[in-house]
Parts: C-alpha cells; structure tokens; sequence
C-alpha cells in the first residue's frame, strides 16, 4: 500500500513539474480555398443563424444541444448560445465583421474563453478561408494538459465545416 501512495504522489508531482512547463497559450487553425470572391462568403460566417448550413457541431451530431440568438442579427453583437448534454453551455458573439477580411468571435464555455476567427485572403481561384481558434488557460495545469489535445479535437471539426461550406459554393 505504501509503494502504491509513494507512486501516485510521485506521479502528482510530475503532473504538476510537467504541467507548469506547458504553454498557457493553444491555437489551432484550418485553410480552404473556396471558388467565391470574399464577399459572397462573409454572409454564411457573420449570421450564427447561417452556420447551421455548414458547421460541425448541430443536432445531427448531438441531438440534445439547443440554440438561441439574441443581440444583433448579425456582425457584431450577434449573439448564440447553447446547451448541450453532451458538451454543456456555452455562448459565442461575434467582435468584429468585415466582408474582405473576416469575421471574429470570441466563446464563453464552463472551462474557460476562448477567441476564433475566420480570415479571408483573396486568390485567383477564390478565397483563401482560415478558420482560427485560441485560448489561454493561464496557471490551470489541467487546461495546459488539455491543450496539448486541441489541435487534434478541434482541428477535425474545423475541416468539416470548411468542407461543409466549401460545398454551397461547389453546388452553384
């Protein structure tokens, strides 16, 4: 029994060393080129209410989540918010809105805040759409731990919804 409590307390230690080595500070970001000008995209990123045509997260994934809008209708101020089950509450409002250089939000979740954005660059094949997301979780070992995984719980869902809308516009 002693050699079992010496070996998790040896292990909380590490926890702690390892963890306070971590960076505070995650992002992941995702890239798609789609064959429309900027400003036909803009509509379905600055309108939370036209993210349900193509993002990844909906109640096809999770039947138990449910949204509500409030603020502006869209651009900044426009607000969502939800429950789920399955990921718990959350609320996102979008900061910032220009139809040539994207659209930013910032998301409030139990675990803490997190910043996002979708950028524009324009390219003779269209545009170049980056789907970008960061947080910081300061001292919380925990999250530091957990930021070591966003890049790979994040980044499959910002390549569907890319895809997703990438594909309104493959259908014109």
């Amino acid at each position: 029994m002693k050699t079992a409590l010496k070996m998790l307390a040896v292990l909380f230690i590490l926890f702690l060393l390892v963890g306070s080595g971590l960076p505070a500070r995650w992002e992941v970001s995702r890239s798609t080129v789609i064959g429309a000008p900027a400003g036909e995209i803009h509509p379905y990123l600055e309108d939370f209410r036209a993210w349900q045509q193509w993002m990844p997260w909906g109640v096809e994934r999770d039947p138990s989540v449910r949204t509500t809008y409030s603020g502006a209708e869209r651009g900044p101020g426009a607000v969502t918010s939800w429950t789920s089950d399955k990921d718990g509450p959350g609320t996102m409002e979008i900061t910032a809105s220009d139809p040539a250089k994207g659209v930013w939000y910032d998301v409030n979740l139990e675990f803490g805040l997190m910043k996002g954005a979708f950028t524009y660059e324009a390219r003779a094949a269209g545009t170049t759409v980056t789907w970008w997301s960061a947080g910081d979780n300061g001292w919380n070992l925990a999250g530091r731990w957990m930021g070591l995984l966003m890049d790979g719980m994040l980044g499959a869902d910002m390549e569907q919804g890319l895809a997703a809308l990438q594909g309104l516009f493959d259908s014109d």
